[in-house]
């Protein structure tokens, strides 16, 4: 019996141990043998000291490769050096356009020595070139606060430092007003927040910034309520026709806001003023609409989604053209327009609303 159990159990290590050994010469043969194969490399382009690209160009190219399958695995699983650099810094470049060749890119190749190259896609780029040029723009925060119950955020967030320098190519600069953070929507503040954001990177392979991040600074406070009473109107810019006056003479003003700015009003500083010709022309509740107005319409742009209410300020607020939006946004004309079109409805959706109240 212990001699049959001693058999079974060097046939079963027998058995095994071949099949591992057949496994082994069988992947050992396969990666020994040639493979054609598609891997993505990341690509950058080097220009002389005083030119840069003005359309985009793309982080990576498609480069179809033909090698052993020892080689395939090293280049996708361990080989982190591999990319393609075109080197244009020795040839004579205007404010032109140049094509990038099939061979500009093969030239450009890095730590691809263990396999063939077969394809590559694109086969060529083409890139318009000008000037090198920086300038100095604002730096506008995509951040969204939402402070706690009887909370408000006091002003606006502040950046530290509120502008930066961007490098590129002249024309492509000379479009571009100011620059976006990243978005970030921070919730249920109760005291004065501060922080580092980091600036959009949208145009990172055509233009370069000086920095990669700013700070933030918001002040949060307790929510407080003023009520000064019995403020004489003021008419300016003439006097009231005769047996002629105003009713009321006074009115009473409510000021809400953070408790420190509240508690440092002065009183005495509080006027109310009309100018006699919107009295004489009775333009004076004319002009309170504007300002109601006004007010339903920054809450519904502020109910809007994040890139409708984005695009739609750029556009109406800050005039910038579609195109300038795309790129600001890294988008396409035809999402801008999109985006622009749904605002602008939801908007009536939301106006709507408030006049039926």
């Amino acid at each position: 019996m212990k001699r049959n159990n001693l058999l079974n159990i060097i046939t079963k290590r027998s058995f095994i141990i071949s099949f591992i050994f057949a496994f082994a010469l069988w992947v050992y043969t396969s990666l020994n043998s040639t493979y054609k194969t598609y891997i993505s490399v990341p690509l950058s382009i080097q220009l002389p000291d005083n030119r840069a690209i003005e359309n985009n160009i793309p982080k990576n190219i498609t480069l179809t490769v033909q090698s052993t399958g020892w080689n395939i695995i090293n280049l996708n699983l361990f080989n982190n050096a591999k990319r393609v650099q075109v080197d244009l810094t020795k040839k004579n470049l205007n404010d032109s356009s140049y094509i990038i060749s099939r061979n500009d890119f093969l030239k450009g190749t890095q730590s691809l020595e263990s396999v063939n190259i077969v394809e590559v896609n694109p086969e060529f780029l083409p890139i318009n070139i000008g000037q090198l040029t920086e300038s100095n723009i604002p730096v506008i925060p995509n951040i969204e606060i939402i402070p706690h119950k009887d909370f408000i955020l006091v002003g606006k967030v502040n950046l530290k430092p509120d502008s930066i320098i961007i490098k590129g190519n002249e024309k492509l600069t000379r479009k571009i007003k100011y620059w976006f953070t990243e978005y970030e929507r921070i919730e249920n503040v109760k005291l004065p927040i501060n922080g580092e954001i980091k600036l959009k990177d949208t145009l990172s392979e055509i233009i370069k910034l000086n920095r990669k991040t700013v700070e933030y600074f918001a002040d949060i406070q307790q929510i407080a309520e003023y009520q000064i009473p019995d403020i004489e109107i003021i008419v300016r810019g003439g006097s009231l026709p005769k047996d002629s006056y105003l009713y009321p003479p006074q009115i009473t003003v409510i000021l809400q806001g953070g408790i420190k700015e509240i508690v440092n009003i002065n009183k005495d500083k509080i006027a109310a003023t009309i100018q006699i010709n919107d009295i004489l022309n009775d333009n004076f509740w004319g002009e309170y609409d504007k300002i109601e107005q006004s007010k339903l319409l920054h809450k519904a742009i502020e109910k809007l989604p994040e890139k409708q209410k984005t695009a739609l300020i750029l556009n109406k607020f800050e005039d910038l053209s579609y195109q300038e939006i795309a790129k600001v946004m890294d988008t396409t004309i035809s999402s801008v327009e999109s985006l622009i079109f749904r605002a602008k409805q939801n908007l009536s959706k939301q106006l709507l609303k408030y006049l039926k109240k």
